[in-house]
């Protein structure tokens, strides 16, 4: 089992932010020790075929050790959207614990603009707000993705920056697209 490792911290809601490389969804350990009651999670990970139950399971696991917020990458991450969507509701319909647990996908995005969105603008739903102190980013099976996961947690700001100013560059580039956030 990979333990979250504890790699940077970022001044956006003051948050301590962890990485787990794994082989496979199967190496993470169904509960998390992070240091806050709650906290972010981008999922990094090529889902198309893994098993149902196994994306599922491991969603379930992210829930129960407090995950608030889930965003997802790769290909295949909007099936597992679903299937954590699927998790937070449960058999009985909605479920007043997890109602309020917010998740996305990011199909279209390159991986550095999802983790910095997760660095910069993911915020919990007010119920969690005073306990989300951590971000864990989550990269399953592909080591360059892993890479790129470690950059931005170890120095979050200087990350930004860079994805910021390739955003800007991109968008000076190709007339009628507009560059930067917001």
């Amino acid at each position: 089992m990979k333990e979250p490792d504890l790699i940077g911290f970022s001044s956006f809601g003051s948050r301590s932010l962890y990485l787990i490389e794994a082989d496979q969804l199967g190496d993470i350990p169904p509960t998390l020790n992070i240091a806050s009651r709650h906290f972010v999670c981008v999922l990094v990970m090529a889902a198309e075929e893994t098993p149902t139950e196994e994306i599922s399971r491991t969603v379930r696991g992210l829930i129960r050790s407090g995950c608030a917020y889930l965003c997802t990458w790769g290909p295949g991450c909007e099936r597992v959207h679903d299937l954590a969507d699927e998790e937070l509701v449960g058999p009985e319909g909605e479920n007043p614990d997890t109602i309020n647990v917010i998740t996305t996908w990011h199909d279209k995005e390159p991986l550095s603009e999802v983790l910095w969105f997760a660095l910069n603008v993911a915020w919990p739903a007010e119920q969690f707000e005073d306990d989300c102190a951590s971000t864990l980013v989550i990269s399953v099976g592909n080591p360059d993705w892993a890479a790129i996961c470690r950059e931005a947690l170890r120095d979050p700001s200087e990350f930004s920056k860079r994805v910021l100013a390739e955003e800007e560059a991109e968008g000076a580039a190709q007339p009628g697209r507009r560059g930067g956030r917001g």
